[in-house]
């Protein structure tokens, strides 16, 4: 055949299915294997400007590894008039400029895609016109190398992984599967919970955030918890993905630390802050300190059943603090309001003091 070279053949009933580089997909009745006849194909200027190198057949779909171009999906239930049905472009497939898309496998409605130096691609084909994508294992995990074929049997992924040799992923559809120093939570082809090992003295080396942590990180897609259940679940410690914390089960929203209920200290002193001049820049002297303090009211109180309600480590007691709309009028910088939800609204402000 003229106008490419051949790189990887599938046999689906009684045709062949060619990966063609330059000469796109190819489908051959090989009904008759002495005189193998060219019914159908798919040309590369049909599907992009890439070469197809690695091509899988499922159902009435052909998927093509088409480098460049990422993955091109063909619908051949008509073998004489294959049509283009769905693409995932190799622009949504990571930022890396060698990245290409060079084999593919199918498994369980899932497109596995070697895509060179951008390691393992998942990708959801329930809906082969709209596929998307599911899970990524990057390179950095998988040795450094280049991802150029996967085939996947049972719960493993097998990546030939050039001059990095053979890596081989669990792709389990447990609970909890393992991938290198990684134990995952959810089912492939998730990889966004778990907690793993990282650091570049670990046997996988790799970074978590851009740090060298050198030991576990807990992790999930939107939020974390660290709980006990002795009488009852208790959460003890949240974070959130904007890496703010909770403490005593709050659910941290405005700032990097939060406690729900009380606070306390092994030690007498101050919670320490930053005052150094250096770092300071517009100092302004504050005219008349002693009258704009006596401004502020010190009051005694109790807070609502509502709201201990929906902070049960409060206490029911009175407590000593200050009005915040009315410490707002004094020191208006110094006041933020926070949206939360309470048990008798939508939605409601409360001010904080910020001092």
């Amino acid at each position: 055949m003229s106008g490419g070279y051949g790189f990887k053949v599938v046999v689906s009933g009684s045709y062949a299915y060619l990966a063609h580089s330059a000469g796109g997909l190819r489908i051959i009745d090989i009904s008759n294997p002495q005189n193998p006849q060219l019914v159908g194909q798919v040309l590369e200027s049909q599907m992009g400007n890439g070469l197809a190198y690695g091509v899988a057949v499922a159902g009435s779909h052909a998927y093509v590894a088409n480098e460049d171009d990422g993955l091109r999906i063909i619908n051949i239930s008509n073998p004489q008039n294959p049509q283009i049905a769905g693409q995932v472009p190799e622009s949504q497939l990571g930022s890396l400029s060698n990245r290409r898309a060079l084999g593919v496998t199918v498994a369980g409605g899932y497109a596995y895609l070697a895509n060179n130096n951008d390691g393992l691609r998942i990708i959801d084909i329930s809906n082969p016109q709209n596929p998307q994508l599911a899970g990524h294992i990057p390179e950095s995990q998988l040795g450094n190398a280049n991802a150029r074929q996967v085939a996947v049997a049972g719960n493993y992924a097998y990546i030939a992984n050039y001059q990095d040799g053979l890596r081989i992923v669990n792709i389990g559809n447990g609970a909890v599967r393992t991938n290198e120093a990684d134990i995952l939570f959810r089912r492939a082809p998730d990889g966004s919970h778990g907690v793993g090992w990282y650091g570049t003295s670990s046997p996988f080396p790799k970074l978590f955030a851009g740090a060298d942590i050198d030991g576990p990180v807990l992790y999930g897609y939107a939020g974390e918890a660290l709980g006990g259940t002795e009488t009852t679940q208790r959460i003890a410690l949240r974070w959130n993905s904007a890496g703010k914390v909770g403490i005593g089960g709050r659910a941290p929203a405005a700032n990097a630390l939060e406690v729900e209920g009380n606070a306390s200290k092994t030690a007498a002193g101050s919670w320490l802050a930053n005052s150094d001049r250096r770092i300071k820049e517009d100092i302004q002297p504050i005219g008349h300190a002693l009258e704009t303090l006596d401004k502020v009211r010190l009051v005694d109180f109790r807070y609502t059943e509502d709201y201990r309600a929906a902070h049960p480590g409060i206490d029911e007691r009175r407590y000593l603090n200050v009005v915040a709309q009315e410490f707002a009028e004094v020191f208006p910088e110094h006041v933020k309001a926070v949206a939360r939800s309470s048990p008798t609204a939508a939605k409601s402000s409360r001010w904080i003091p910020t001092l």
